[in-house]
């Protein structure tokens, strides 16, 4: 397609090819609430998790604009600590995400008193 705009004020012409590209994969491996792919009778296949665009059926027909990300965080989280149970069994231990990132958010601080 080769979309054109002209300004009626002006003998300016701008041209732009335009072509079909694939934003976001609504396709992909069914999971169940752990993230783990499921077979076609719906059994969880021992070890085989997936999160993100590669994970179908999470949306249903449709997605809303912007939940991708949250997507990709919330079921990319829940598949790790899936797949690291499955690896490690009760040798797995919970993490606080503050204390991971080093003491959470730049917010969380204090700020230094001001010097003026």
């Amino acid at each position: 397609m080769l979309h054109t705009r002209h300004r009626r004020d002006s003998l300016t012409w701008q041209v732009a090819i335009i072509t079909p590209v694939i934003h976001y994969c609504m396709g992909g491996l069914e999971i169940d609430t752990d993230s783990a792919c499921v077979d076609a009778s719906g059994k969880a296949i021992p070890g085989l998790y997936a999160a993100g665009e590669v994970a179908g059926g999470v949306h249903g027909n449709n997605r809303l604009g912007g939940n991708s990300l949250l997507d990709c965080v919330v079921f990319g989280r829940v598949a790790g600590k899936a797949a690291a149970k499955y690896m490690l069994g009760d040798k797995t231990k919970s993490m606080d995400l503050k204390e991971l990132s080093g003491g959470g958010l730049a917010a969380d601080k204090e700020a230094p008193a001001s010097k003026l």
